[in-house]
């Protein structure tokens, strides 16, 4: 993945977190970039400074009642999206990244010296921190679970409908009353194609609101989830119109080709 290298972040004052937190959310949001990883502007002196600590202790120049532990090394700070699925595959790979770093410097450590003090295999942590609100981490949970319901549903309620209207009508012996009507080919077809998409939005609609009643219980033990935006049930029914019409179409294509319902299931 790309890097980009700001030494001074616009003139930010180094250790000013509130500052620093605001400029990352303000890359990020932009588009910048898609996770900020910000060094202190003393890491790596503080780095070299405890390296230096280890060795004086392992050589003796130092006595150890003067230094008992070496200085624990300023933590870099790791910005991220959790509502964005670029910057969760870019935190994942620099979190990797850092980790195998660190176990290179804890590696090098041991070698320094013996006995190992406490932090000497862990010099520093890695401190994250996630800057997307609570409304949009719900948000971005529940888009990955309502359009897989949707798809499901509204094939579910396409399906028997359309089945029941072509292939039950030809075994009931109906077909043929309806072509023969003043009806035209085309107002059947249509008058069939628009009870199927009925069935088919309002299945979708009752199965998504019985689950969101259901699951309202579920959600409330969960804090880290919260319920889902009411303003997503309007875009789902906006988005249900086209896909019930596509699979109302194909699901009564296929039916008419039926000569009985067992043949169609």
């Amino acid at each position: 993945f790309d890097l980009q290298f700001q030494p001074s972040l616009d003139g930010i004052e180094s250790g000013n977190a509130e500052a620093i937190g605001g400029r990352a959310r303000q890359l990020i949001a932009d588009g910048e970039c898609d996770i900020v990883l910000y060094f202190p502007a003393d890491f790596s002196e503080r780095l070299e400074e405890f390296r230096t600590t280890l060795k004086e202790r392992a050589d003796g120049e130092t006595a150890k009642d003067d230094v008992a532990q070496p200085p624990r090394v300023p933590a870099p700070l790791l910005y991220y999206n959790l509502a964005s699925e670029k910057s969760q595959l870019a935190y994942v790979r620099m979190v990797d990244l850092l980790e195998r770093w660190r176990g290179a410097i804890q590696r090098e450590n041991v070698e320094l010296v013996a006995p190992i003090p406490e932090v000497a295999d862990d010099p520093f942590e890695i401190d994250t921190r996630d800057l997307a609100d609570k409304e949009h981490r719900d948000a971005a949970i529940w888009s990955k679970i309502f359009p897989l319901l949707l798809l499901i549903w509204s094939l579910t309620g396409a399906f028997y409908p359309a089945i029941d209207l072509c292939a039950g009508e030809k075994e009931r012996g109906t077909l043929e009353t309806l072509l023969i009507s003043p009806a035209e080919r085309s107002e059947i077809v249509w008058g069939k194609l628009f009870t199927v998409m009925l069935f088919s939005v309002v299945g979708c609609l009752l199965n998504i609101l019985s689950m969101c009643a259901a699951g309202y219980f579920i959600i409330s033990q969960l804090p880290q989830i919260g319920p889902p935006p009411m303003i997503s049930l309007l875009w789902l029914s906006i988005a249900l119109l086209p896909v019930s019409a596509l699979f109302s179409a194909l699901c009564l294509a296929l039916a008419a080709f039926a000569r009985s319902s067992k043949e169609g299931h």
